[in-house]
């Protein structure tokens, strides 16, 4: 298991703490007055972060709030519909 100084010569960036994209998805699917797409849910999270929005960090935290989703799908916390044009939006469950 590699240790922090090499995850940090590797360039990793961890941008959440323990259960904290979890906290911050769940406060976003709460307060959102209609499903969101995978884009607009991770946009949110970054600005609730206080995360500056870059197309390369947008796609890292799409990627885990997406991880997230499915956790909490199967958790029944939250769950997914795909629009007629085979958009997936998310809501709370």
């Amino acid at each position: 298991r590699p240790d922090q100084q090499e995850r940090e010569q590797r360039g990793r960036q961890q941008w959440f703490g323990a259960g904290e994209c979890q906290r911050l998805v769940l406060e976003v699917l709460r307060d959102a007055p209609e499903p969101l797409s995978g884009r607009a849910l991770a946009q949110a999270v970054m600005a609730r972060k206080g995360i500056e929005e870059r197309r390369e960090v947008l796609a890292v935290v799409q990627k885990t709030a997406l991880a997230v989703l499915r956790r909490l799908v199967a958790k029944g916390a939250a769950r997914r519909q795909v629009l007629a044009n085979g958009t997936s939006v998310w809501a709370r469950g």
